[in-house]
């Protein structure tokens, strides 16, 4: 895999993205706690994409 990016989308629309290349973060669970901009979500949902033409993932983390 050459590259990974991963969108943390917030309830209310905003969304961080997060892009690594040539290696695999730990990626959180659904239920997990995680930290954006000195707040704390918990993760609602994930969605990945493969996009074969790239060879790329992208990851959709939905937070509430």
């Amino acid at each position: 895999m050459k590259k990974l990016s991963i969108t943390f989308c917030e309830a209310n629309g905003k969304c961080h993205i997060k892009t690594f290349t040539n290696t695999i973060p730990v990626l959180p669970n659904v239920g997990d706690k995680v930290g954006l901009e000195n707040l704390i979500y918990k993760v609602e949902r994930r969605d990945f994409v493969y996009l074969e033409e790239l060879n790329t993932v992208e990851v959709y983390i939905f937070l509430t």
